[in-house]
Formats: C-alpha cells, sequence, structure tokens
C-alpha cells in the first residue's frame, strides 16, 4: 500500500468504495426528488414504482459492467483500462448531472440508472484485477482492498 505504484491507484480504490457505498444510494432519493418536482400530485406508490422501474436499470448496467469489462480488460490490459474507466465515469458524472441540474424524470434517468451500475461494476473488476495482480497471496490483495 506504501509503494509509489499503489499510492497512485489508491484513488480509484476510494473512489471505489465511496461510489458503491454512497453516490449509487443517493440515485433512489434523486429520482423521487425528481418525481416530486414534476408531478407534485402523483401518489406515493406510483412514484415508487417509477423510481424502482428506474433502478432495475442500475441492475442491468451492474450485471452487464462485470461481464464487459472483463473482457475490456483482457483486451486491452489493465493499464489501458484505466483510460476507459476515466472516459465511462466522465459519461456517468456528466449525465447525472444533466439529471439533476433539469429535474426531469424522463429517459435520461433510466441511462443515468444504467451508467452508474455500469461504472461501479466496471471500476470495482479493475479494483480487484489490480490489486490480484499486485500481491503474491490472493488473500492479502483482497484483505488491503476490503481494508481501505
Amino acid at each position: 500500500m506504501i509503494s509509489k505504484k499503489m499510492r497512485l491507484f489508491l484513488p480509484q480504490i476510494i473512489w471505489t468504495g465511496a461510489s458503491i457505498s454512497f453516490w449509487s444510494g443517493m440515485l433512489a432519493p434523486m429520482l423521487t426528488f425528481q418525481l416530486k418536482k414534476q408531478d407534485k400530485d402523483m401518489e406515493e406508490d406510483l412514484r415508487l414504482s417509477k423510481v424502482l422501474d428506474a433502478l432495475i436499470f442500475f441492475g442491468i448496467g451492474a450485471t452487464s459492467g462485470g461481464a464487459l469489462m472483463a473482457s475490456v480488460i483482457d483486451k486491452l490490459t489493465l493499464k489501458r483500462t484505466i483510460i476507459v474507466n476515466t472516459v465511462l465515469l466522465y459519461i456517468t458524472i456528466s449525465c447525472t448531472a444533466w439529471t439533476v441540474f433539469t429535474a426531469r424524470f424522463d429517459w435520461i434517468s433510466f441511462v443515468t440508472c444504467f451508467l452508474w451500475g455500469f461504472t461501479d461494476t466496471g471500476m470495482a473488476v479493475h479494483t480487484h484485477s489490480v490489486c490480484g495482480g499486485e500481491f503474491s497471496s490472493a488473500t492479502l490483495s483482497f484483505a488491503v482492498l476490503n481494508i481501505v
């Protein structure tokens, strides 16, 4: 963890943890806020149903992100995959910003949910791959990842 190579990798590990634990959890309140602002008279059950429909795309993104990122890592190597992760992260943050600033529940809300799932899982797969290759013991590498 204190080598120069790992210090450069720490921001990705921290982002992955923060994203999965906090930012992804903010999707449901964000979508609920959009629906409340868009239609104040909507029943709570219908609002919840629409939010959960959008969050299905989070799951689809997470499932496809893990599978596709594994093949990207195999084809591009771990170092080049950082560029793919960075581009995905910029696209995800841009869609999220658009969704928040427009405060409308529409198709971009579904795209945002999909991208968060895709990016979270893609970065987690990449992070696990890097940690798995960095240490001689598989147990130690994932112990370090879980501590951070």
